[in-house]
């Protein structure tokens, strides 16, 4: 993941003039739109003089409004470096030291046995925490808004074994935001989004933005992917996760928050921390800093992050050296909203002419599995069919080896498959429901099977003597 967002960083660099929001950029989003898909898109573009292109492009919902530049969308992980900058402001005010420990402001807060004492806020930020991706991607499906959902979950790492120790590795983990929420509302006395409002949304006169617990009105409805169709999603976001992924913002908002980052705005970005936004932890060119991927390209600094939550997908990307942004949203998460996005973003810097459809390897990761799922279903009606027709009594090998395999099949299917993506099975299934159903399917057919035929096998040996 990392690596794919910093190469897509790279790819974004432009020719000498931006393209915009040409009529020919324009036909190309609603040819893609149309191939796609896609129900409603909003995006935002500011050339290096700083004028401003902003449009919208399909529905909120079937049957709804237009999307217009004003529309809201949840931003997903965009969101990070909002929250981050709330906690840049706390460390100017004088709230915290970004190289404070966690624990002196969350006593409670450890890892399984003992760890995690070194953590401070600044690896929060960064990623640099230990925590894996896997274990940051445990609590899409909790949907939960009271207050101590947070507190719970924050809790819920004692269980948590760290991949490395604090400050080795960047390591991509959710959980570091979902901590972060909680640190900033334990200095401050107020809930996430009310900070938001007052520190960034107010100051900005971010009018269409808000929290997925404090949406704005107007906001778009989410839709998925569900083998082929576009379905609109009613699965919502927990309070827990507004620092990590629930932000959400118009396309004009959001340009306008970029805007202001990118210049280092004063209303919003501390003198003394300005610097601290776009420099990646430990130096260095490339890497994660605050809340953003950065990394330079023929001199020039780019700056940027994408945001997935189930049904929405977002971007972000500024050159800092000039102001020049783009960014842009969808109400569809699916195996072409990414490559959507990407694709509009490349043409309207003026990078070329990408292509807007998925590749091969995002398709074999719902086309895979539901061949699996059809060949393992056709496997057991046969072995049902054979079973009824033929019984056989197996010897000790051809009983236990085919229970192994069935049972592995299973394990495989929500355990190791999701694990593979950084994401338990409930968090593959909140953001893809036609592949989570292709692999429950998997697991719940294998385990019929092989409980089916230990029976029968059984009920063979008593007949037999």
């Amino acid at each position: 993941m990392i690596i794919r967002l910093i190469a897509a960083l790279g790819a974004l660099i432009a020719s000498a003039s931006a393209n915009g929001l040409t009529e020919e950029n324009r036909a190309f989003i609603e040819e893609a739109m149309a191939d796609l898909g896609m129900v409603g898109f909003g995006i935002a573009y500011i050339g290096p003089d700083g004028a401003r292109e902003a449009e919208g492009y399909g529905v909120a919902y079937e049957g709804g409004p237009a999307i217009t530049p004003d529309t809201p969308f949840e931003l997903g992980s965009v969101s990070k470096n909002f929250s981050a900058l709330v906690m840049l402001q706390l460390a100017d005010e004088g709230f915290a030291s970004l190289d404070d420990p966690v624990r002196k402001y969350l006593p409670s807060f450890t890892l399984k046995g003992g760890k995690g004492g070194d953590i401070t806020i600044r690896q929060l930020i960064t990623h640099r925490s230990g925590i894996s991706t896997l274990d940051g991607n445990r609590d899409h499906a909790i949907t939960r808004r009271d207050q101590g959902v947070t507190a719970e979950l924050v809790a819920g790492l004692s269980k948590v074994m760290p991949v490395a120790e604090p400050g080795e590795v960047l390591q991509y983990s959710n959980a570091n935001y979902m901590t972060l929420q909680l640190v900033i509302e334990t200095l401050t006395g107020n809930p996430l989004e009310e900070e938001l409002e007052a520190r960034i949304f107010a100051p900005l006169g971010m009018g269409n933005s808000g929290t997925v617990v404090t949406p704005p009105e107007g906001k778009a409805k989410p839709h998925r992917d569900f083998f082929g169709s576009v379905r609109e999603s009613d699965l919502d976001m927990g309070r827990q996760g507004i620092a990590k992924g629930g932000v959400v913002a118009s396309a004009n908002d959001l340009a306008t928050y970029v805007q202001a980052v990118a210049s280092g705005d004063p209303r919003i970005v501390p003198r003394s921390m300005k610097a601290e936004l776009v420099s990646p932890y430990g130096g260095g060119e490339v890497g994660y800093a605050m809340g953003w991927f950065v990394g330079p390209h023929e001199g020039r600094l780019l700056v940027g992050h994408d945001g997935l939550n189930p049904g929405f997908q977002a971007i972000a990307y500024v050159f800092p050296d000039t102001g020049e942004l783009v960014v842009g949203a969808v109400n569809h998460s699916g195996s072409g909203s990414e490559a959507f996005l990407r694709a509009v973003a490349f043409r309207v810097i003026g990078r070329g002419e990408p292509d807007h459809r998925p590749d091969l390897f995002r398709k074999a990761q719902l086309w895979v599995p539901s061949l699996a799922a059809l060949l393992v279903t056709s496997g057991f009606f046969l072995w049902a069919w054979r079973a009824v027709t033929a019984p056989k009594e197996a010897g000790p090998l051809g009983l236990i080896l085919p229970t192994l395999v069935l049972g592995g099949l299973a394990y495989g299917a929500v355990v190791t498959i999701p694990a593979i993506g950084g994401a338990s099975f409930s968090a593959a299934a909140a953001f893809y429901p036609d592949l989570g159903l292709a692999l429950m399917m998997i697991a719940s057919v294998s385990l019929l099977w092989a409980a089916l035929r230990l029976g029968q096998q059984l009920l063979l040996r008593i007949k037999s003597g």
